[in-house]
């Protein structure tokens, strides 16, 4: 399938090339490789739209299966495949240093505890009523 169109031409009010991309229909990351769990993913999603698409929609518009199996085509086949993952955001890569996490927890000072919330055990005694011998009838009939 050649695509010479750049997702800039299909754009025109009302149409976003980038909020329709093949792997958004189908709810598929572009890290899914392998047709086997393509096609488990698609047939998935097939189902979910034909039983219940109104809580499966796409930016607020609910899908239908005409749409997932153009979709599936286009991700099955290499060329479409490639131009759909470039018009897919991939979510933001969040890289954490971790160098100066032991000296900053070490400015940390850590907290007073507080005395009044400490438990007295002589004043909780006095709350709680003094044990006594419990008896209980047998579940055992004689």
């Amino acid at each position: 399938m050649e695509n010479t169109t750049s997702p800039w031409e299909e754009w025109r009010p009302g149409y976003n090339p980038y909020r329709r991309s093949p792997f958004q229909i189908l709810g598929l990351s572009t890290i899914v490789k392998g047709p086997g769990p393509i096609r488990n993913a698609i047939r998935q999603r097939r189902q979910r739209i034909q039983n219940t698409p109104e809580r499966f929609p796409l930016f607020g518009e609910p899908l239908d299966v005409a749409e997932v199996n153009e979709a599936e085509d286009r991700i099955l086949d290499p060329e479409a495949r490639l131009y759909a993952e470039l018009c897919t955001h991939r979510p933001k890569l969040v890289t954490i240093d971790l160098g100066d996490v032991p000296s900053r927890l070490a400015e940390v000072a850590p907290p007073i505890p507080n005395p009044q919330g400490v438990l007295n055990a002589q004043r909780l005694a006095r709350l709680v009523p003094a044990p006594v011998e419990r008896t209980f009838p047998s579940l055992i009939e004689s």
